[in-house]
């Protein structure tokens, strides 16, 4: 019995896997050998696919294969992004101008903001006199629209203490966080990346040691409650999810200290088929954001960006319709269309 048999086997003896979906390490990690205890993706060149940056080491490693054969290696810039000390690091359109800010944070001093001021193509970073607010001591950052309310906030994990969602109470581009409740996610020392692991439409959570804490709540009204079961993935010092081999759903990276290891997902949860007419179609696509969207049955369509994160929401009856994404940064997500007895998903690249 080969090694993906015997856990195929195991999975389905055991009933604590969550309605199929589980991760198998994979015999690669796609080059990305940096020793960071904690990474943060993000297409920093507008080229379609996910690259990396580690706030140790002050190094991105950018992806020079493809959305199905990642491939990694060191960039010779970091763009500006000088970090101190920082432990923490990620990605989000804080001031939602179309490119990519970054946060960082460390143990004993309040977060950074690092401004974009370059373009979607070619970064270029310089400190932000202003955090908005965002002011943990903490040892990792984690954006999220924990709320739904489309803006982003933040998860930090401050060491021993526990984990506390900052809640982004601002405008669109002009952001403003105050310290809000942990909804129930109790997380003393590691770091969580956000994933709708259930597929049910809210975001749940994986800790570095591959704890999972699902929402049993809302997307607007969380609350996470500790699941017994790692589902595959190993501990480590860090964790971030990403669609690695473009199959829809996200796969693992757990950071060792040393290099990164890469846990594949091999199932994706509610995935229905049908030989039925799609009710949902987009066009053109890819496009620079202004899509025709036309719907010939009463259908809930859910747009989410790489890393499972909800960016747009909305019901149709049958017609047409003007879909307008052009505040969304130029990349891939996924579409998710509930309508007419099926589930179909698919790929959306938006390319200004």
């Amino acid at each position: 019995m080969n090694r993906k048999t015997f856990l195929f086997y195991l999975f389905v003896m055991s009933a604590s896997f969550y309605k199929g979906q589980f991760f198998i390490q994979g015999i690669t990690n796609f080059g990305l050998n940096t020793s960071d205890k904690c990474i943060s993706f993000v297409d920093i060149d507008a080229d379609g696919d996910m690259d990396a940056f580690g706030p140790l080491t002050l190094q991105f490693w950018k992806n020079i294969g493809t959305n199905f054969s990642p491939s990694f290696v060191q960039n010779p810039s970091n763009f500006g992004l000088n970090p101190s000390f920082a432990l923490g690091v990620d990605f989000v359109d804080i001031d939602h101008d179309g490119d990519m800010d970054a946060y960082t944070v460390y143990s004993g001093g309040n977060a950074s903001l690092w401004k974009n001021n370059g373009t979607k193509y070619v970064a270029a970073f310089s400190l932000s006199p202003t955090n908005y607010g965002l002011s943990p001591s903490s040892s990792s950052i984690d954006f999220v629209d924990i709320d739904n309310d489309g803006d982003m906030d933040a998860f930090n994990v401050f060491n021993g203490l526990g984990g506390q969602f900052w809640i982004n109470t601002g405008a669109v581009n002009t952001p403003s966080f105050s310290l809000g409740s942990d909804f129930g996610l109790k997380e003393k020392n590691c770091n969580v990346d956000f994933i709708d692991f259930d597929n049910d439409g809210d975001m749940d959570a994986f800790n570095c040691n591959g704890t999972y804490w699902k929402n049993i709540g809302t997307n607007a009204v969380p609350s996470f409650s500790n699941v017994p079961s790692n589902y595959g993935l190993s501990s480590g010092f860090g964790i971030r999810f990403l669609d690695a081999d473009n199959d829809l759903d996200l796969d693992a990276f757990i950071l060792n200290g040393t290099t990164s290891d890469y846990f594949e997902n091999v199932k994706t949860v509610g995935l229905q088929t049908s030989s039925r007419k799609s009710v949902v179609n987009i066009s053109p696509n890819p496009n620079n954001g202004t899509f025709m969207l036309r719907v010939i049955s009463k259908a809930m369509l859910q747009i989410t960006d790489q890393f499972g994160r909800l960016v747009f929401d909305s019901q149709f009856n049958d017609g047409q319709y003007e879909l307008n994404l052009k505040h969304l940064a130029s990349g891939i997500y996924y579409t998710r269309v509930n309508g007419d007895g099926v589930t179909q998903i698919s790929k959306l690249v938006i390319n200004k």
